[in-house]
């Protein structure tokens, strides 16, 4: 655990959500705020995108593959 202060929630002086703040909650401090040239915008678009794997990988987890009542749903293992 790191002893930091976190980001601001918001840009100061508005009410605009704070790219580093976002990067912060996903797990990725430093990695898209920090970079030079790119919008606001375009880093929380990034930031988004970045928490789909790492959401999809923590549900996948969560389903249950034994006995599973959902058939359709490929075991581990299986061959796409």
């Amino acid at each position: 655990m790191r002893q930091r202060a976190a980001p601001r929630l918001t840009v100061n002086g508005t009410r605009r959500l704070s790219a580093e703040f976002v990067a912060l909650m996903t797990g990725r401090a430093g990695w898209v705020a920090k970079t030079d040239g790119l919008s606001r915008v375009a880093q929380l678009h990034l930031l988004g995108n970045a928490a789909v794997p790492w959401q999809a990988t923590h549900a996948h987890g969560l389903l249950p593959f034994d006995d599973s009542p959902f058939p359709c749903i490929a075991q581990v293992g299986d061959v796409w």
